[in-house]
């Protein structure tokens, strides 16, 4: 029986390149609420896994050895032949060099994905319909099978990879292009070969299932400090002027906690705290407590109308029951302490700019020694 794979053409890309202040940063703290709320309602309702799995799974099989490049080919070589991440890679010197690193370090690591025992890997990653669909924030989740442990690493999107697969084998540039050029699949099977980590599927989460998550919340409760309050508001400005959303300001310079809406928490995500990923998961905490507080009546058809709109997972069933297994066994202490993030590279890291787009650039061999300890 044929596999049932994504082809559905991604949308058209621009141009320009530059690092993501991306709404999409929501997706995290979506998705892993919603699987620890999911699994404890799954018990309460006697709600199979199966009938959760079958709903956002969507008949989606992963398999990175079948990708679905854009079938609009031109669209990808005018990406290449217009976007300074491949226009400069000839004539700057100091990205040369940095080309040729990369390289180096796909062919060091694009076979040595092995597949550990007891441990299950996945990638999560959102859309921002803001930005074309490109995938903006970026995770890797590691499970334990035996300790039911979950860590979590970030990772840069705009990391300098080797894309496989495009532009007559490969091709150098940031890593939200891999799912660009070829949906899931190939950012899966991009990480996997830059990183030499053995990855068991993705899960995907739009924005439009994000905004309906925290719709049906209505509003989340965060703690904030002054400074936090007038960053917060000067984001609201800069959010109203690039989108043409209106988003109500904190009327208050005062230290507390406020109920924030739907588009106040996509704006406190984007400019209230310098280290994202920190916003990312205090909001995630908030919205995974007040979801158990709400109890919110029917869970079940909760569950399958919002997440069955937003969320796409591709993996088998036996890793989605560990998923979900893990984040039932670790629903109480995230709600207590939330989630500990390691940022990859975080010692080696360098943002680089190249024509007025960035990138990240890694000491590699450092970055992915770390890396393969914490998730291992």
């Amino acid at each position: 029986m044929s596999k049932n794979v994504d082809t559905k053409p991604r949308a058209s890309l621009s141009a320009t390149t530059a690092k993501k202040n991306s709404v999409g940063k929501i997706v995290v703290v979506v998705l892993l609420a919603l699987v620890a709320i999911a699994s404890l309602v799954m018990l309460v309702l006697k709600y199979q896994t199966d009938s959760l799995y079958d709903t956002i799974s969507k008949g989606i099989e992963f398999d990175p050895d079948n990708i679905a490049i854009i079938e609009n080919k031109e669209v990808v070589q005018s990406v290449i032949s217009k976007d300074k991440y491949y226009t400069q890679a000839e004539t700057n010197e100091a990205y040369k060099s940095d080309i040729a690193k990369v390289k180096d370090n796909y062919i060091s690591n694009s076979t040595k994905a092995t597949e550990k025992e007891d441990i299950f890997t996945y990638v999560l990653y959102g859309l921002d319909a803001y930005e074309n669909g490109q995938a903006d924030i970026i995770t890797l989740v590691s499970v334990n099978k035996k300790t039911k442990q979950i860590h979590y690493v970030s990772i840069a999107p705009n990391s300098l990879v080797f894309i496989p697969e495009v532009a007559d084998g490969g091709i150098v540039g940031p890593l939200y292009h891999a799912y660009d050029f070829g949906g899931g699949n190939l950012l899966v099977k991009t990480i996997s070969q830059n990183f030499g980590i053995y990855i068991h599927g993705y899960a995907e989460l739009n924005m439009e299932g994000a905004e309906k998550v925290i719709g049906e919340l209505g509003s989340v409760k965060v703690s904030m400090t002054a400074d936090e309050i007038a960053q917060f508001n000067k984001a609201v400005e800069s959010y109203d002027n690039r989108f043409d959303i209106e988003v109500n300001p904190i009327d208050s310079k005062v230290a507390g906690e406020y109920e924030l809406d739907v588009q106040q928490v996509m704006a406190y995500i984007r400019g209230v705290n310098s280290e994202r990923q920190t916003a990312v998961f205090t909001i995630m905490k908030a919205a995974a407590k007040q979801a158990m507080n709400d109890g919110f009546g029917d869970f079940k058809d909760f569950i399958t109308n919002i997440l069955g709109d937003g969320v796409t997972v591709a993996m088998d069933k036996d890793d989605f029951d560990v998923l979900v297994q893990s984040a039932m066994f670790s629903l109480n202490d995230y709600l207590e302490n939330g989630f500990e993030t390691y940022i990859f590279g975080t010692d080696t890291k360098e943002s680089k700019s190249l024509g007025g787009v960035s990138y990240t650039m890694y000491d590699y061999e450092d970055a992915l020694h770390s890396l393969t300890k914490e998730i291992y």
